[in-house]
């Protein structure tokens, strides 16, 4: 996986919503202005879980891992893999969030504990 290093999304040009790439139209107030923006990667964990078995080849290895969900300071939530040992992990930890694509070109995110 390749890290674009940014968190890319759609801002509405009438409400200032956040929201996925690639919609037709904000789902806060239905206008059609979006426009495609960068938000900040930093955020803080809001909740997570620890995955302690996964069968899929590309996770196995890696157990166990923590998927978190993290509020980023912009107001976007993003779910990431936390990477690194998943003791460390607690909600309202300060994390680093990255965009990374896979091999097939699927979009995911990242996660490591700011220090």
């Amino acid at each position: 996986m390749t890290s674009t290093g940014r968190i890319d999304v759609a801002r509405c040009g009438a409400c200032g919503c956040l929201s996925d790439l690639g919609r037709a139209r904000c789902p806060h107030c239905w206008d059609d202005d979006l426009h495609a923006t960068s938000v900040a990667s930093r955020g803080a964990v809001y909740t997570y879980t620890v995955v302690h078995r996964n069968d899929t080849p590309e996770f196995r290895d890696l157990t166990p891992y923590a998927v978190v969900a993290v509020d980023l300071d912009e107001g976007w939530r993003v779910v990431a893999r936390l990477e690194g040992d998943p003791k460390g992990v607690a909600v309202g930890a300060a994390v680093d969030v990255a965009a990374v694509h896979g091999p097939d070109e699927s979009l995911g995110y990242v996660a490591h504990l700011a220090i």
